[in-house]
């Protein structure tokens, strides 16, 4: 029996465990507890302790035994991943005791969250009463008609109550809260309100756009207190966990090493103490897809050990339980990650990694309100599902260091301004380049800027007078042009490329192979 979320998986799964034990099951199960074993899959926060209740259920039905042996025997007859129900039974002591034990701290918490919210005391109240009937049933068998009766009522209540406690209705608010509310500190990570604790944000990208550096940057960055692609981070240090089997440890360890290159001596000890990943090292090190309740339940305990605030998921292919580029597959992966998320702590920060879809007419399209939320594949889904939506494209065809960065999508303050980022080859970090033009960038993507696409002989006169160191030339192409230096950098590339120049030693500029002619525009 894996820990109860609720002292509804409490009651009602000890209930269950302790009639078995004892041997006490009812021939006609209680209305209440039909209604539990009815439903049970679909209210336990983990859906295994409700598939221990249906099995019970069913082998019962079926006249068979339902001792510890029998049902073992069952559960290892469907892929159910209920091995850790049976460590227990086979160690000698009842479960239902070790479920009251087990479920204390979370009751307790769940009981002291209530008053600090200030929710309905009821519901406070409610979750006591809860953890004392069941040390009273476990402690008096007598008592088990009582339990079971709670059990039905509880799960039930459960069932209808809000998701803030409230159990008889939605709570309202009205203008004086509105006028009257502070937002606690630390509900966002990026400034002003970008990435929000409890609600998805979603990064999207092309295959080998940069995604991962991303986000160890983003980690790395909120830990030390630095700025990401140009964005304030905020709040103290939190515990981060990156999820994601696509980048190999040798990949992961270079890139942290180069990461904390420059970093002060207590600066890496925050990350040090702040920063984990995994290790897909092994073939089943390296399996997070979320079709297989072994994985969940892995992936749940890794949680509970690492106990992160942020969450990165990178890449959600490797998560997925059907087609993402499907709606009904985005919908169904994401619904599995929010329960998966939301049962470890329902504040945390989840950030998701997506593929876009490729090419330069989606590239081109990725910034702007009117066509970005179309870059993510199965785009409408993941969107509508993220407070958050943040694109990344490549900046030009030749260099891959260079990339742009979009805000499609912020319901909690303004978007940003698109940005065009450098990664720096000895720190690793991404840094907002300065000179980038969202304007240059979209001609260039969409191959309709003629000044980036001509003027191969100004480039030409001017090596030919005698420019030829690298920055002089940049310059000098600026101003005859009259373009940025990222236009001016391309248009140069451009002329190495077709063979009008040549660069024989870093930095310097000569003619080439290939003679240029006018009419070569």
């Amino acid at each position: 029996m894996t820990t109860p979320q609720s002292d509804a998986e409490l009651v009602v799964a000890g209930t269950l465990l302790h009639m078995e034990e004892e041997g006490i099951w009812p021939e006609t199960l209680p209305h209440e507890l039909e209604l539990v074993v009815k439903h049970a899959p679909l209210g336990f926060t983990d859906y295994r302790n409700g598939r221990l209740v249906m099995m019970l259920r069913e082998l019962r039905s079926k006249g068979e035994p339902t001792h510890p042996i029998a049902i073992k025997k069952a559960m290892l007859d469907t892929p159910e991943g209920m091995e850790p129900l049976f460590g227990q039974l086979e160690a000698g002591y009842p479960p239902w005791i070790e479920l009251v034990r087990s479920g204390r701290s979370i009751i307790e918490k769940a009981d002291q969250e209530a008053k600090l919210l200030n929710e309905n005391r009821r519901h406070s109240e409610f979750v006591r009463t809860g953890s004392e009937l069941a040390v009273v049933a476990s402690e008096r068998p007598d008592q088990l008609k009582v339990c079971i009766r709670f059990a039905g009522e509880t799960y039930q209540k459960l069932l209808d109550e809000s998701k803030n406690g409230q159990l008889d209705h939605i709570p309202t608010a009205g203008l004086d809260d509105a006028l009257t509310y502070v937002e606690p500190e630390g509900c966002h990570l990026l400034l002003p309100k970008y990435v929000s604790r409890g609600d998805f944000t979603s990064i999207i990208g092309q295959p080998g756009v940069g995604k991962s550096r991303l986000a160890f940057n983003l980690a790395i960055c909120q830990i030390i207190g630095r700025p990401w692609c140009g964005l304030q981070t905020s709040g103290k240090p939190l515990k981060w966990l990156y999820l994601g089997p696509e980048n190999s440890m040798g990949r992961i360890a270079t890139d942290l090493t180069r990461m904390v290159s420059g970093l002060s001596p207590e600066q890496k000890e925050l990350v040090r103490a702040n920063l984990r990943y995994q290790n897909a090292s092994s073939y089943e090190g390296g399996i997070v897809n979320l079709e297989d309740p072994k994985v969940v339940d892995r992936i749940r305990r890794t949680l509970d050990t690492d106990a992160p605030d942020a969450i990165l998921m990178d890449p959600m292919d490797s998560f997925s339980l059907a087609d993402l580029s499907k709606p009904e597959g985005m919908a169904e992966t994401l619904d599995m990650i929010e329960r998966l998320v939301h049962a470890y702590r329902h504040d945390c920060f989840a950030i998701l990694f997506h593929h876009a879809r490729v090419g330069r007419v989606n590239i081109a399209a990725s910034s702007g309100n009117f066509d970005a939320m179309g870059y993510a594949l199965g785009g409408k889904t993941i969107i509508s599902r993220s407070r958050t939506v943040l694109n990344v494209m490549p900046d030009c065809d030749d260099d891959s260091r260079r990339i742009v960065l979009a805000c499609a999508k912020a319901n909690n303050c303004e978007k940003f301004a698109d940005r065009g980022l450098v990664l720096d080859p000895e720190t690793f970090f991404y840094e907002k380049n300065e000179t980038w033009d969202r304007d240059e960038w979209i001609a260039r993507v969409s191959g309709k800027n003629k000044k980036t696409s001509e003027g191969f002989e100004v480039i030409i006169e001017l090596v030919r007078s005698g420019v030829t160191e690298s920055h002089q030339l940049i310059e000098s192409v600026m101003s005859a042009l009259e373009v940025k230096r990222t236009a001016a950098t391309d248009k140069i590339s451009a002329a190495v490329k077709k063979g009008y120049l040549s660069s024989p030693r870093r930095g310097v500029y000569s003619f080439g192979h290939k003679r240029f002619y006018n009419n070569d525009l």
